[in-house]
């Protein structure tokens, strides 16, 4: 079964892939991994959130292309509903 501590390690396991690697990134979006990233903040998991959050960021900090692939498909809208 799915713990929160094996979210958070999967979490930094996926950062480590697609921080400052836009290829990675771009393969990511195609399989519609950020899609799930934003689902997953409908979880209640509020450490979790955060964490995800502040991966997220720096994602679009460090390869602008995320930021760019997350409002193609509207994702970035979904997380912003999850936020408020």
């Amino acid at each position: 079964t799915e713990t929160p501590e094996v979210r958070s390690k999967a979490l930094f396991a996926l950062s480590g892939v697609l921080r400052n690697n836009s290829k990675n990134c771009d393969a990511f979006s195609r399989m519609n991994g950020f899609a799930a990233l934003a689902r997953s903040f409908r979880g209640t998991d509020v450490a979790f959130r955060r964490k995800l959050a502040f991966i997220l960021n720096n994602l679009v900090m460090e390869v602008p292309a995320v930021a760019d692939l997350l409002i193609q498909k509207e994702e970035a809208s979904a997380v912003l509903d999850q936020l408020s």
